[in-house]
């Protein structure tokens, strides 16, 4: 009875040790939607910089105004221009968008959205975005 009751707390206590051993951290992601808006009698125009927290793909919602090409950029702090990390995509209006991007591939930990003009129109193009995602939509490459 002893050692039935010493092996079963030893069998609980390697339980409880092996499922604390397998946690993980995971970083906190940046999927907070923040709106933009694009005057389409600019050529091109950018968001504001947002911090990139993890390797997935930026997410874009463009829910009214004309379709617009958006291009990811990416820099290591808060100065200086950015680096393109995605192929401009033409996402849509009313879908919800996923471009692939290599911001933090490539060493980068803030993001931002560039804008170009399709066509000009005296109307915004407005939606949200975030750095990070928790889900893929409708992927661009």
């Amino acid at each position: 009875m002893k050692t039935k009751l010493l092996t079963m707390m030893l069998v609980f206590s390697m339980v409880i040790t092996g499922a604390a051993s397998f946690t993980s951290v995971v970083s906190a992601a940046n999927t907070a939607d923040t709106t933009y808006a694009f005057s389409n009698t600019n050529t091109t125009g950018q968001s504001a910089w947002r911090t990139k927290e993890n390797t997935t793909k930026v997410y874009v919602y463009p829910k009214s105004g004309p379709k617009i090409r958006y291009t990811v950029y990416g820099r290591k702090d808060s100065s200086g221009n950015g680096v393109f990390c995605s192929n401009q995509v033409a996402i849509p209006l009313g879908v919800q968008g996923s471009i692939t991007n290599q911001v933090r591939e490539k060493g980068y930990n803030m993001a931002q959205l560039r804008f170009e003009r399709i066509t000009y129109a005296q109307v915004d193009t407005k939606g949200v975005w975030s750095p990070d995602s928790s889900q893929n939509y409708t992927i661009y490459n």
